[in-house]
C-alpha cells in the first residue's frame, strides 16, 4: 500500500509539501500524484489559500517532469487496454465507463457534429458519403489513442451464396489491430430494409459481443421522425427473424436521454440478445429542418 495513505487528510496542508518532495526524489512520482490528486478533491471546497497551495504544488511537480518522462507516461496510458484506457479519461471527455457505450458515445457524438456543422447535409442523398463524415469525426476522435476505425473494411460474409467477403462500415480497431466493436450503417427506407441489415450484421464479425446499428432518416417516409423511431424499435427490431442463439430478449431500451440527445434529431436504443450479445441502435434524422 502507498505509504501517503498513513497522512491524515487534515495534516495535508502542513505535511504535503515534504512529503511529495521525499516522493519525487526517491523516483516515486506516481504516488506523489496520486497523493496530489487525494489532496486536490479533499481541498477543493476549502479556503482559497488551501486550493492555492495545491496548484503551487502541481505546478512545481509539473515543472520537474522531463521530457522523456512525459513520453513513458504518454505510452504507458495510450497502450493500455481499451477498456482501461476509458477509466483513465476525465469524465468530461465522453462519460461512459463500459466499452460498449463509450463507442456508442463517440458514434453519437460524430453524428452529432455532423448535422451542427455540415449545413448542405441535407443535400447528401449516398449512404457512403454520410459514411464518410462520420468516419472522419471519429478518426479524428480517437486516433490520438492509437485506435483506428477501418471503413468499408472487407471481412466476414455477404449475403447471399457468393463467397466474397462482406463490407463492414465502422469496424473499430484497438493498436494491435484487434476488432474492438463493428458498426453497420443503412438508410431508413423501410422494415423490410432496416431487418436484412439487422439480421446480416451478426456475420460481420464472429465474435459477436456488441454490434452498433446507425440509421439515417433522410425523410423520405410518410410519418415524422419520433414516429419512425417509435415503430423502429417497437416494431421493426422485434419482428425481425434473429437466429435462435441470438434472439431478442426483452423489447428494446430507449437511452437517448442517458446519451444526452433528449429533444434532439439523434435517438439512441440497446437490444439485449442471447448469447450475451447487445446492439446499439443510433437513429439519426438527415433532414430535421421544421417546414
Amino acid at each position: 500500500m502507498f505509504d501517503h495513505l498513513e497522512v491524515p487528510l487534515r495534516m495535508l496542508p502542513d505535511v504535503l509539501p515534504v512529503k511529495i518532495d521525499s516522493l519525487i526524489k526517491r523516483g516515486r512520482r506516481d504516488e506523489a500524484w496520486i497523493l496530489i490528486v487525494g489532496a486536490e478533491k479533499y481541498h477543493q471546497f476549502g479556503e482559497a489559500d488551501e486550493v492555492n497551495f495545491i496548484k503551487d504544488i502541481k505546478d512545481t511537480i509539473s515543472g520537474s517532469d522531463t521530457v522523456e518522462e512525459l513520453k513513458i507516461l504518454y505510452n504507458r496510458i495510450y497502450r493500455s487496454a481499451p477498456k482501461k484506457l476509458i477509466l483513465i479519461f476525465p469524465e468530461n471527455l465522453n462519460g461512459k465507463t463500459d466499452l460498449k457505450e463509450f463507442i456508442t458515445k463517440e458514434f453519437v457524438s460524430a453524428v452529432d457534429k455532423m448535422l451542427d456543422k455540415i449545413e448542405s447535409i441535407v443535400e447528401i442523398k449516398d449512404e457512403n458519403k454520410y459514411n464518410d463524415i462520420i468516419e472522419l469525426a471519429l478518426d479524428a476522435k480517437i486516433y490520438p489513442w492509437q485506435w483506428r476505425i477501418g471503413a468499408q473494411d472487407r471481412g466476414a460474409f455477404s449475403e447471399g451464396e457468393g463467397k466474397q467477403p462482406g463490407e463492414r462500415d465502422f469496424p473499430i480497431f484497438d493498436p494491435d489491430n484487434k476488432i474492438i466493436m463493428v458498426g453497420e450503417a443503412f438508410i431508413y427506407r423501410g422494415a423490410t430494409k432496416a431487418k436484412a441489415h439487422l439480421e446480416k450484421i451478426f456475420n460481420y464479425y464472429h465474435q459477436r459481443s456488441a454490434f452498433l446499428i446507425l440509421v439515417y432518416d433522410t425523410g423520405i417516409e410518410g410519418d415524422d421522425f419520433n414516429k419512425k423511431w417509435v415503430h423502429y424499435k417497437t416494431k421493426i427490431v422485434p419482428k425481425t427473424k434473429f437466429k435462435d442463439a441470438y434472439k431478442l430478449l426483452p423489447p428494446v431500451k430507449d437511452l437517448t436521454v442517458e446519451f444526452g440527445m433528449e429533444n434532439s434529431a439523434i435517438k439512441v436504443g440497446r437490444s439485449l440478445h442471447a448469447s450475451d450479445t447487445v446492439i446499439y441502435h443510433v437513429f439519426v434524422d438527415i433532414n430535421y429542418k421544421l417546414n
